[in-house]
């Protein structure tokens, strides 16, 4: 079995930390899941992350690639269905950039939509206590412009890829933001990898 290739990101916009970047270590960490997942975490940048991901990826022979982001604001883990061809953002990325809007890639598909069952994943997620939805988008900053481009570049290799958006660790909420705890992140990863597995065959 080829092994699924889990990515998250750095801190980002003064953040101290990342849930995806201390998600993805923790996995790494799982003796249950070595030989089953390679892992990598990237910079928050538009020029570097899929430069990045391009370059882990042609190191290995992997079944798909399973993306993990932070999204503050969000209360839930969100499956992200669709990887729009376009980015825009108020914000500027880690090497202090701000594309202006626009297509991802000139003349290519409007949005890369994922043929993996994620309602059914997202049923098996909150079965597993944890509070899963399927959402639309995956934003217009450095998260869906890596989830379009490696959308892009898997379907042409007959490999899958997922993002995954999680939401802040409570240490990172401020008033009433949303949160939610490392643990419950990693049960859903878990879950995720195992179902994964479970349709793949590679």
């Amino acid at each position: 079995m080829k092994p699924l290739l889990v990515t998250g990101f750095e801190p980002f916009l003064g953040e101290g930390i990342n849930p995806s970047a201390l998600l993805v270590r923790a996995l790494a960490d799982d003796s249950s899941l070595r030989g089953v997942i390679a892992t990598e975490v990237f910079p928050v940048s538009f020029a570097r992350a899929f430069s990045a991901f391009e370059s882990r990826w042609k190191s290995g022979d992997f079944s798909g690639a399973l993306m993990f982001g932070q999204a503050g604001g969000r209360s839930k883990i969100s499956l992200e269905r669709v990887a729009l061809n376009w980015t825009e953002t108020s914000s500027v990325d880690e090497d202090g950039v701000r594309p202006a809007a626009g297509a991802i890639s000139v003349g290519a598909s409007s949005a890369l939509i994922s043929s993996l069952p994620l309602d059914h994943w997202r049923s098996a997620i909150e079965a597993a206590g944890v509070p899963c939805e399927v959402s639309l988008s995956a934003g217009g900053f450095v998260c869906n412009d890596l989830y379009f481009k490696t959308a892009q570049m898997l379907a042409a290799a007959n490999r899958p890829s997922l993002f995954v958006h999680v939401p802040y660790l409570p240490e990172q909420a401020h008033a009433d933001q949303p949160s939610m705890k490392l643990e419950s992140m990693i049960a859903a990863a878990r879950v995720l990898i195992r179902e994964w597995i479970s349709v793949q065959s590679f």
